[in-house]
C-alpha cells in the first residue's frame, strides 16, 4: 500500500509539474478589451475580439472633409491623386479609398499639371528651397515658373480658402494597421510646398516680395493644417518641414526690394500660436500609440502576416498574458513620453517600472515577466521602425526656430521706425555703463508692450526697480531645452557680424534675458545652432560654415 501509494503520489506530481509547466511557460491569456489594456472598447472588429483603430479614426473625420475648407480635398481636385508608389492595381486601389474619403468622382481628372522642382531641374538630390538656387540658373528658374505658376497660383487660391489639409486613412490593402497607414499624399504636398519657396525665392530676386509672401504664407499654412491633424509623426513632421523651409525665405536678401514695415507686420502676424511640442506631445498620446496597439492586434493576437520582422524571442511558443503585455505596453509608453519631454520621469511611473532591471533569465521564469519583457521588446522595435524619436526632436527645434524668425520681423520693424537702424546689442548711459540689451528694446514688437512700459530704460537692467522683471521673460526668448536652466535664461544672443551674415545665433551657455550679451562665441567644431541671418532667413547649421 505504501509503495501504491509513493507511486501515486509520484503521478500526482508529475501530472501537477507539467501542468504548472504547460500552464506558466506555454498557455497564453486572451486579451481582454478595456481601458487599461486597449484604452478604446468600440468600435470593434467584426468578430468582436478586438479594437479597429482605424475606423475610431474614420469616426473622428471633421465635418469639411469633402468640401472646399479642406485642402486636401481641393489640391486631389487640382493636380491628381499625389500618389506615385506601388504598381498599377494598388495605385488604384489607394486612388478609390482617396477620392471616396475626398467625396470626389474617381473618373476626375487633374485640372492643372506640376512638375516639381527637382523633376525639372533633373536633380532629385538638390535642395529646391535653397535661396541660391534660383540666382545659380536664372533662365531655367524662370521658365519653371512661368510654366508652373498657374497651378501654384490655383493651390494658393484654394489654401487661402481652406481650414483644414485633412486626408482619409489609406491602406495597401484591407486588413492592415493603422500603423501601416499610407502617408505618400501629405509628402507630396510638402514637394508642392518646396515649389512654394523655390517660386519665394524666385520672386525676391525679381522684386517681387508681396508674390513671395504669398508664397510663404501659403506653405507655411499648408504645413500647420498637416502637423494640427497630429495623426502619424510622418504627417507631422511633413508639416513641420514645411512650416521650417518657410523660415528660411531671405525677405531682406535684395538690396533694390526690401519689405515694408506692414509687410514685416503681415509675416510676423502669420506665425502659428500653437507649440509644435504641444501637437507632438498630443499625437504620442493618442495617434502614436493606438497605432501601435493596433500593431501588436495585428501581429500577435490577429495571426496575420506580421508587418515587421520581430526579434526571435518574440516569435517563440513561449506563453503570455496578452492583457500584461498591453497594459505594461502603455506604462512603457508613458515613461517614454514623458522622458521625450522632460528629461524626467515621474515617481509612479518609477515605480512600475522597477522591477526592469530583473536579469533575462529570471524574466522568462515567470508569465508576467515574461509578458513584461515582451512589452518592452516590442516597444523599442516599433521605436527603431518610426519616426518618432525624429519628430520630438524636430519639434522642439523647430519651435526655437519659429521664435527666432518672429524675432528677426521685430527687428526689422524696430530698424523701420528708427530710420533703417538695427537695435544696438546693448544701451549704455553718459559714462558707458551698460543699461539694456536689444531684447529689451524689441518688447514693443513682440506684444510685450506692456512689460517695457513698466522697465525703468535709464536704470541698469539690474537696479533695484528692474530686478522685479527679471523672471518675467517672454516667450519668443525663452528658448532653453529640458533639463531647464536658471529661471529667467535665453540662448539667444546678437552678433550683426557682416562677415558671416549672422544677425542672431543661438549660444551654448544660457543667460539672463535683461543681462548683456557675453562676446560671441563660435560653436566648437561640428556644432550646429539656430542662427537669424542679416538676410531675415533661419537656419540650423554650423556658423563657421
Amino acid at each position: 500500500m505504501r509503495w501504491r501509494s509513493c507511486c501515486g503520489g509520484a503521478v500526482f506530481g508529475l501530472l501537477f509539474c507539467g501542468v504548472f509547466l504547460w500552464w506558466n511557460f506555454f498557455a497564453e491569456v486572451p486579451l481582454k478589451i478595456g481601458p487599461e489594456t486597449t484604452v478604446l472598447t468600440e468600435p470593434r472588429t467584426p468578430d468582436g475580439k478586438y479594437i479597429d483603430y482605424a475606423a475610431y479614426f474614420r469616426g473622428r473625420y471633421p465635418a469639411q472633409m469633402q468640401t472646399e475648407k479642406n485642402a486636401a480635398r481641393e489640391l486631389v481636385r487640382l493636380l491628381g491623386d499625389l500618389n506615385r508608389s506601388g504598381d498599377a492595381e494598388a495605385k488604384a486601389r489607394i486612388r478609390k479609398q482617396l477620392y471616396q474619403g475626398l467625396g470626389l468622382d474617381e473618373r476626375l481628372e487633374p485640372e492643372f499639371t506640376l512638375t516639381h522642382v527637382r523633376e525639372a531641374f533633373g536633380n532629385e538630390e538638390m535642395d529646391p528651397t535653397d535661396p541660391q538656387l534660383p540666382r545659380s540658373d536664372p533662365a531655367r528658374a524662370q521658365a519653371w515658373v512661368e510654366e508652373n505658376s498657374p497651378a501654384l497660383d490655383a493651390v494658393t487660391e484654394v489654401v487661402q480658402k481652406a481650414e483644414i489639409c485633412y486626408f482619409p486613412l489609406l491602406f495597401w490593402k484591407e486588413g492592415d494597421s493603422l500603423f501601416w497607414a499610407i502617408q505618400e499624399p501629405q509628402a507630396n504636398v510638402w514637394l508642392v510646398g518646396r515649389d512654394l519657396i523655390f517660386r519665394a525665392n524666385w520672386r525676391i530676386s525679381q522684386g517681387d516680395v508681396e508674390g513671395a509672401i504669398s508664397d510663404v504664407l501659403t506653405c507655411r499654412k499648408l504645413g500647420r493644417m498637416l502637423r494640427g491633424n497630429r495623426l502619424s509623426a510622418q504627417e507631422l513632421d511633413w508639416g513641420l518641414r514645411m512650416e521650417n523651409e518657410a523660415r528660411r525665405v531671405p525677405f531682406a536678401a535684395n538690396p533694390d526690394a526690401q519689405p515694408t514695415a506692414k509687410q514685416w507686420q503681415t509675416l510676423l502676424d502669420s506665425f502659428a500660436t500653437t507649440s509644435c511640442l504641444e501637437d507632438c506631445r498630443t499625437l504620442l498620446e493618442e495617434y502614436e500609440l493606438f497605432a501601435m496597439l493596433d500593431l501588436i492586434q495585428h501581429d500577435f493576437l490577429r495571426k496575420e502576416k506580421a508587418e515587421l520582422e520581430w526579434a526571435p524571442f518574440l516569435k517563440s511558443c513561449l506563453g503570455r498574458n496578452w492583457n500584461v503585455v498591453f497594459e505594461r505596453f502603455r506604462k512603457h509608453w508613458e515613461f517614454e513620453t514623458e522622458f521625450y519631454f522632460t528629461r524626467n520621469v515621474p515617481a509612479k511611473v518609477k515605480r512600475d517600472t522597477a522591477y526592469m532591471t530583473v536579469p533575462g533569465l529570471v524574466r522568462l521564469a515567470t508569465r508576467y515577466l515574461r509578458s513584461d519583457w515582451t512589452a518592452m521588446i516590442i516597444q523599442t522595435q516599433i521605436l527603431m521602425s518610426t519616426d518618432t524619436h525624429w519628430a520630438v526632436s524636430n519639434a522642439q527645434q523647430y519651435d526655437h526656430r519659429e521664435k527666432l524668425a518672429r524675432i528677426g520681423c521685430a527687428v526689422r520693424l524696430y530698424q523701420s521706425e528708427h530710420g533703417g537702424q538695427l537695435p544696438p546689442a546693448v544701451t549704455t548711459d553718459a559714462t558707458g555703463k551698460p543699461l539694456h540689451t536689444w531684447r529689451v528694446l524689441l518688447l514693443p514688437y513682440l506684444g510685450e508692450k506692456a512689460l517695457f512700459d513698466q522697465i525703468r530704460l535709464e536704470e541698469p537692467w539690474d537696479s533695484a526697480w528692474n530686478r522685479q522683471f527679471h523672471a518675467q521673460i517672454p516667450d519668443m526668448f525663452d528658448a532653453a531645452e529640458e533639463p531647464r536652466p536658471a529661471p529667467g535664461s535665453t540662448i539667444w544672443t546678437w552678433v550683426a557680424d557682416a562677415k558671416t551674415g549672422i544677425l542672431i545665433s543661438e549660444t551654448e551657455t544660457p543667460h539672463h534675458w535683461m543681462e548683456p550679451d557675453a562676446p560671441y562665441e563660435e560653436p566648437k567644431s561640428g556644432g550646429r545652432w539656430n542662427i537669424l541671418t542679416t538676410d531675415g532667413g533661419v537656419w540650423y547649421q554650423n556658423p563657421c560654415e
